[in-house]
């Protein structure tokens, strides 16, 4: 083992000695390339987005179409935390002009978390507000599994929960409202 490390040393001795003294280029080379690597190292570094890109969906004021919206939500550690985030942002309604909220403006996220590629998000029941219906409820919940699904690409399942009560999947939209009513 000590012979090996003996001649490596030995080579890289000579072979740095004779650069040295024949390739002084070569070396103005080296050197201009490594003070670059540590430039886009430095920059990278310091000018890194802390911010992960989401892609929206909403529909469209009187038609039937969709609309993406890209925003930039802050970057968090974890699942649970990065599904919360991205729902609180999506109950916040678009940004652009000409489409519309998936629900009320005072929803609100209760709890959100992932387990074993399904996701589990409670809302609160002004979702169910009857004063002004924006999206009917079934599109709503359509677009909304399909922002989530989107973002969120290890998510299979998603289970809505509208003020603690699970709808779209054996309960309908009208056992939650009635439910909502009785508390």
């Amino acid at each position: 083992m000590k012979k090996i490390i003996a001649f490596i040393t030995v080579f890289l001795k000579n072979t740095g000695e004779k650069i040295q003294q024949t390739h002084p280029v070569a070396q103005i080379a080296a050197f201009l390339v490594c003070v670059g690597l540590m430039a886009v190292l430095l920059l990278s570094v310091v000018f890194h987005s802390w911010t992960d890109r989401a892609v929206f969906y909403y529909p469209v004021v009187g038609k039937k179409n969709v609309h993406t919206e890209i925003r930039y939500i802050p970057h968090v550690k974890g699942q649970d935390a990065r599904l919360s985030l991205f729902v609180s942002e999506l109950l916040l309604g678009p940004g652009e002009p000409g489409m519309l909220p998936l629900y009320e403006k005072n929803t609100s996220l209760i709890q959100a978390f992932v387990r074993k590629g399904s996701a589990y998000v409670n809302i609160s029941a002004e979702a169910l507000s009857p004063i002004a219906p924006i999206v009917d409820q079934e599109r709503a919940f359509s677009l909304f599994k399909k922002n989530v699904c989107t973002n969120f690409r290890n998510i299979d399942k998603l289970y809505l929960y509208i003020d603690g009560i699970e709808v779209y999947s054996r309960n309908t939209i009208e056992d939650a409202v009635s439910k909502n009513k009785k508390r």
